[in-house]
């Protein structure tokens, strides 16, 4: 876990140790600030240096910071003057150098410097000296993080050739997101139908047919109807075609009397149960999805679709007729939700962005909700007091880390 981070001389005139106390915060910071204090300055660092972006991280204006977890401090040094450009790392023990007019003179030369992809790298001290950096002590620290990024520019993705709504791309992912499992449980079922036979044999012959309780059959029943009931139309059938009420047709000792029986439908429950469980994360995150922005979008519903990913149930409007803060809603709960991997940190910069105040009320307690579900810590910069509403607890408030300000 992150402990601590500070920055010296950030624009040349602020001096911030970020004590983030993510255990006391439950996991959600909130940077705030008047206008001109950094805050999205700070994300960016945070990101730049996690995702090995130091050409980007060289470009903000600092003169060092350190990041400190539970075992190490990391410190970065920029210097910057007419012979030397270099960002310096280093742990107390160990340096990794980052020439920046290399990097620079690279890119002329149309040689890309894929830092990330290198265990060791040779960084030119001077113009006659080259000296070895065996990096396994930084990745071994940065890959300790994940860390994602959702910057104010969020609606739009640009490539060469055309710019794309973000929204489109998050709604297709989420349909491929569906397919892919829907794939999985497929192979699944093949799998375990050619396993069948020979597990049914196998229970006969060691008996297992006696150690077959009929509530945990009847029990396996209820959960799949429940599932049934609740992603079929996403997911499509289980092929569950069984009743929860099966078990009034049959008297105990009917079915007692007949263990074979029970135990070929006991196994079969297992296989469909094993399938469904599958999709219980990705049903509870699409369930999630859909309640936190029906809930605050009017006029309109959307529901998830296999095939179209996101739509609205009255057909009404497609995605790119919706408003801006209609998008910044969307994109903002369907990336936390279904593009942020587990024990990510997130960093988001001024989420408030086109939000009707009310919807700023409210999409805090959705954070909190997606942060939970995909064990996530997230780091917020902001100034909406409707968006901080009573999580002053949460709050790094900058103006009162610095003091007067000449």
């Amino acid at each position: 876990m992150i402990l601590t981070i500070e920055i010296e001389k950030l624009f040349g005139r602020f001096d911030y140790l970020l004590d983030l106390k993510f255990d006391q915060r439950e996991n959600l910071v909130l940077i705030t600030a008047p206008n001109g204090f950094g805050k999205s300055t700070i994300l960016r660092i945070i990101n730049n240096f996690f995702n090995k972006k130091f050409n980007e991280l060289y470009e903000e204006n600092f003169h060092l910071i350190k990041i400190k977890n539970e075992s190490k401090e990391i410190t970065i040094n920029k210097e910057n003057d007419k012979d030397s450009r270099v960002l310096r790392i280093f742990d107390g023990e160990e340096e990794f150098l980052f020439d920046f007019k290399e990097f620079k003179k690279r890119r002329v030369m149309g040689r890309h410097f894929h830092i990330d992809l290198f265990d060791e790298i040779k960084i030119e001290k001077t113009a006659d000296i080259s000296i070895d950096v065996n990096m396994k002590w930084l990745n071994d620290f940065i890959g300790s993080y994940k860390v994602d990024f959702i910057s104010t520019n969020r609606l739009y993705t640009e490539n060469k050739d055309e710019k794309n709504l973000v929204i489109k791309e998050l709604s297709n992912n989420i349909a491929k997101t569906i397919n892919n499992f829907v794939n999985e449980q497929y192979t699944l079922s093949k799998n375990q139908e050619n396993s069948f036979h020979k597990r049914i044999l196998s229970g006969l012959r060691l008996d297992k047919d006696k150690d077959i309780s009929i509530g945990s059959v009847n029990s396996k029943v209820k959960e799949l109807v429940l599932y049934n009931n609740k992603y079929n139309k996403i997911f499509g059938s289980v092929n569950l075609d069984l009743d929860e009420n099966l078990f009034n047709e049959f008297t105990k000792d009917d079915l007692q009397k007949n263990g074979p029986f029970l135990m070929v439908l006991d196994e079969y429950l297992n296989d469909v149960v094993k399938r469904s469980r599958k999709f219980q994360k990705l049903g509870e995150k699409l369930q999630l999805f859909t309640d936190a922005v029906n809930e605050l979008l009017l006029f309109k519903q959307i529901e998830v679709d296999r095939k179209k990913g996101i739509i609205f149930s009255d057909n009404s409007v497609g995605l790119e007729g919706l408003s801006s803060g209609e998008q910044h809603l969307l994109i903002l709960i369907g990336k936390l939700i279904f593009e942020t991997q587990e024990n990510t940190l997130v960093l988001i910069d001024e989420p408030e962005i086109s939000l009707h105040p009310a919807w700023q009320e409210k999409i805090i307690e959705i954070f909190n909700e997606i942060k939970v579900i995909n064990k996530l810590k997230i780091i917020i910069a902001t100034h909406s007091p409707s968006l901080i509403g009573e999580k002053w607890e949460s709050v790094i408030e900058l103006a009162e880390l610095v003091g007067d300000i000449e």
